[in-house]
């Protein structure tokens, strides 16, 4: 198993959090300042999943699929460890 870590600054373009090629991943999140909202690589602020500054979540991301972020406004603080499972 591999362990990789990450921060992004999120803002109001897509970014790509995490990629699952040839293995499932488990993604950790954590939301540092304000608000993102994640999805595919469509997500926006009206179909996204909302994370508050502060939020800690865990995703299992399926072979073949991606995990991407975007802030409704300003530019927010997202850390992220990924685990190939």
């Amino acid at each position: 198993m591999s362990i990789s870590s990450a921060q992004y600054s999120v803002d109001g373009t897509a970014v790509k959090l995490a990629e699952a090629n040839g293995m499932p991943l488990e993604v950790h999140i954590h939301v540092a300042s304000g608000s993102v909202y994640l999805g595919n690589s469509g997500v926006t602020t009206a179909n996204g999943l909302r994370m508050d500054n502060g939020d800690k979540e865990t995703y299992t991301i399926p072979d073949g699929s991606a995990l991407y972020a975007i802030s409704a406004s300003g530019t927010q603080t997202v850390y992220v460890l990924v685990a190939v499972l």
